[in-house]
């Protein structure tokens, strides 16, 4: 997961030495657009802000779309939680940049998540048998 802004966002110009508290404490001074209460995503942006003993970042807008979030971060000068894989997509078509946030060590796990009705699913069954026997 990665914070995007605007290239021109004010965010971008913290300085890079600046402590996570006071860094995270600046970014709680702009707009953001967040997903709805109790997504996974606004739940790994709120336990970051948590950890260091900051309120979470309130929503001016609510969208669960990363994509329609992007755009928002683009052009209305709002800050966003994307998936990193996502911002670097869309940076080079827009003008977004990742806003350095202080999020510790990445996990090394990896999670796989599908609905109750694809266990069956021979494609499913397959790469939860490739994750159990440790197949790269």
């Amino acid at each position: 997961m990665a914070v995007a802004a605007a290239h021109t966002h004010p965010a971008m110009q913290l300085p890079a030495d600046l402590p996570a508290r006071a860094r995270l404490q600046a970014l709680l001074e702009h707009a953001w657009v967040l997903p709805p209460t109790g997504a996974l995503t606004r739940q790994v942006l709120e336990e970051l802000f948590l950890r260091h003993g900051l309120p979470a970042p309130r929503a001016a807008v609510t969208s669960i779309s990363f994509h329609t979030n992007l755009q928002l971060v683009a052009h209305c000068g709002l800050l966003a939680l994307v998936p990193e894989s996502a911002l670097r997509g869309y940076a080079g078509a827009q003008p977004l940049q990742r806003v350095a946030a202080p999020w510790g060590e990445p996990a090394d796990d990896i999670v796989l998540a599908y609905r109750a009705s694809g266990h069956d699913d021979p494609a499913i069954v397959a790469l939860c048998a490739s994750f159990a026997s440790g197949v790269e």
